[in-house]
């Protein structure tokens, strides 16, 4: 099989049933679908709306290189609104998380634009490689922070501040210690 030359190709490649399955639910001649798999034709607009409904192939498929995104699938998701206010900070702080944020947020949008199976289980692996990415790295940026901030001499003297003013204190000195050691510990 040679390499597809457009996106709607490869799609189409990547539809199951043979040439007369697809011939009879497009309407059009089983040569011409062999030549739209081949390469060597391009659908009508007539036989491209068919090939939508039928297979969620986007029209406009067929003048993009193969594997090419629409710039209209690049749209705001749901999911990027559910990120709080600290993962936006931490977002600007560490570009490669920016980066996955982004790239999630691209998928997510396609996932709901594409009605093609084998397109959404690509997508959606691709959306768990780069959840375990994003928790990876937020992951490794939390104990980045809590060494920083335990290995500070700020932390050091504010704990010890807090120790001096409840010295009178043991039940609170304890309660203190506990809090503190189950910071240190939670990380």
């Amino acid at each position: 099989m040679n390499t597809p030359k457009s996106e709607g190709q490869r799609l189409l490649l990547a539809v199951p049933g043979s040439l007369s399955d697809v011939a009879a639910a497009t309407g059009a001649v089983r040569s011409a679908v062999s030549q739209w798999r081949r390469g060597e034709k391009r659908p009508s607009p007539d036989a491209r709306r068919k090939l939508q409904e039928l297979y969620g192939i986007d029209p406009a498929a067929w003048e993009r290189a193969p594997g090419a995104i629409a710039i209209e699938a690049h749209v705001p998701s749901r999911a990027a609104s559910l990120v709080d206010a600290r993962d936006a900070r931490a977002d600007r702080d560490d570009p490669e998380l920016a980066a996955v944020e982004a790239e999630l947020e691209f998928l997510y949008a396609l996932r709901t634009r594409t009605n093609v199976p084998s397109e959404q289980v690509r997508v959606s692996a691709e959306i768990g490689k780069n959840l375990d990415r994003r928790a990876d790295l937020k992951k490794a940026a939390a104990a980045a922070e809590r060494e920083m901030v335990l290995r500070s001499k700020q932390w050091h003297r504010v704990r010890s501040i807090i120790a001096r003013v409840l010295s009178d204190s043991p039940e609170k000195m304890r309660q203190l210690a506990d809090e503190l050691g189950e910071l240190d510990e939670a990380g």
